[in-house]
């Protein structure tokens, strides 16, 4: 049996943490190194951790100067000893099998990554996430086009659904970006496909992710400097994916699908101004929209894309926003804010 690190980076998550480290210690797989990372926290968060420390040698907690999840999961990855890798967040639990199925599914064919399936859990209730991938193996050229389906999906983007080799990390030092505080994930897993060659997904719904709770890090809120805070995320993703596929000489077939990744911000953003940001004032919407149509990059993506593709990808976008708020469309304004 091969040791798996087990990476659990949290902050002030003392209603769920010890659901989520039961789950861990009932695992099928038991050759375990089981990371704790305390990024910070100011609840009891610290004392669930030092306690269970002290019950199961497997165990090892660690408390940090808060600094983010990034810098969090990055000293964790420091301390993984294991030939294997997985991150859970503090706020979620696993099923029994997690870690075994996930092992034995990436030794049979000696992959470099597998991908499971996930529920939400939502007020005690199991919601499964609808299927966004094929069943399968996929080489990773293959799998980063892929994720050109939707790559903003949170399903591509998080580290919890899946399980990484560590030589595979550590030989190419890939860690998490600490100045990306969006995001974060999915550049950590662009990196990771860059320099591996294959991934693995299985059907199996085998993580619970818990939408009670903000999760690892604090979300900011809703003005126009936040916003610009999430721009500079998306920039920062859209670099390292537009690199990867540089790299791996597929830019130029997915051109347009890639730029989309800015022009999709743009449009979300507009339609989130109409739909979304309802407490806002005029100006403030007003200066958000300059914003957005006076970005250099934003702007230099869009000139690439058709009025008619950008119509399209609109359309699509409200259809999308509106399964998942379940609401009635806007009005037909955004269609003028777009073209």
């Amino acid at each position: 049996m091969n040791l798996i690190s087990v990476i659990v980076a949290f902050y002030n998550q003392e209603k769920y943490l010890s659901k989520c480290i039961n789950s861990i210690l009932k695992q099928s797989y038991s050759k375990l190194q089981i990371i704790l990372v305390d990024d910070g926290s100011n609840d009891k968060s610290c004392a669930i951790c030092d306690e269970y420390s002290k019950r199961d040698s497997r165990i090892e907690t660690y408390h940090l100067k808060n600094g983010g999840v990034s810098k969090a999961r990055n000293f964790g990855l420091s301390k993984a000893k294991g030939d294997f890798v997985v991150f859970i967040d503090g706020d979620d639990c696993v099923k029994k099998s997690f870690v075994k199925d996930m092992y034995d599914s990436v030794t049979q064919n000696d992959d470099d990554m597998v991908i499971c399936q996930y529920e939400r859990v939502w007020k005690a209730v199991r919601i499964p996430c609808k299927k966004i991938d094929n069943s399968g193996r996929y080489t990773t050229r293959e799998y980063l086009e892929n994720t050109l389906k939707d790559a903003g999906h949170h399903y591509f983007g998080v580290v919890w659904n899946k399980i990484y080799r560590a030589d595979v990390i550590r030989n190419n030092n890939i860690l998490f970006k600490e100045n990306v505080e969006l995001g974060e994930d999915f550049i950590f897993n662009i990196e990771y496909w860059k320099n591996s060659s294959s991934v693995k997904v299985i059907d199996k719904r085998l993580y619970l992710y818990n939408k009670n709770s903000d999760g690892a890090s604090q979300k900011s809120k809703k003005d126009i400097e936040s916003c610009k805070w999430e721009l500079y995320n998306r920039k920062q993703i859209y670099k390292s994916y537009e690199q990867a596929f540089k790299e791996l000489g597929l830019y130029d077939i997915h051109k347009e699908e890639i730029l989309f990744y800015l022009v999709g911000f743009y449009i979300g953003q507009s339609y989130d101004l109409e739909r979304t940001y309802l407490d806002w004032s005029e100006t403030d919407r007003q200066l958000w929209q300059e914003c957005l149509d006076n970005d250099e990059q934003i702007s230099d993506c869009r000139k690439y894309i058709s009025e008619e593709k950008m119509r399209e990808y609109t359309d699509s976008y409200i259809q999308l926003s509106n399964r998942k708020l379940d609401c009635s469309p806007p009005s037909s304004s955004v269609h003028g804010i777009l073209q």
